[in-house]
């Protein structure tokens, strides 16, 4: 893996509990940082693993895997979310590489 290949920007958010005018607590979305990233490409063979191919196309869609840099200002969770080109992921996997510490892979999947 390159440094070079990450060329994309995705944004980290984070849900905080905020006081509107009334007093009442709500959730705000709030962007804790701003990363680069790599967007990491499905392969043929796993387009073929299923045998609804059709269904596959649309879960894949809406799948979103990154790789980051391992460190970050902001340690990355799976509670946060991600905005990546306009539209909001949930994030439910996170893999550190925490033998060589250089790069962390993100799987997130599209929030509506």
């Amino acid at each position: 893996m390159k440094a070079r290949r990450l060329n994309n920007r995705v944004e980290i958010i984070e849900v905080q509990k905020k006081k509107n005018s009334e007093g009442k607590a709500v959730d705000v979305d709030v962007v804790v940082n701003t990363i680069f990233c790599e967007v990491i490409k499905s392969t043929i063979k796993e387009f073929k693993t299923t045998s609804d191919v059709s269904q596959d196309l649309n879960v894949r869609r809406n799948n979103l895997n990154l790789i980051v840099r391992y460190q970050q200002k902001v340690e990355i969770e799976s509670d946060m979310k991600l905005r990546f080109k306009g539209h909001i992921y949930k994030i439910n996997n996170i893999e550190p590489n925490h033998q060589d510490q250089d790069y962390t892979m993100i799987g997130a999947e599209f929030y509506e």
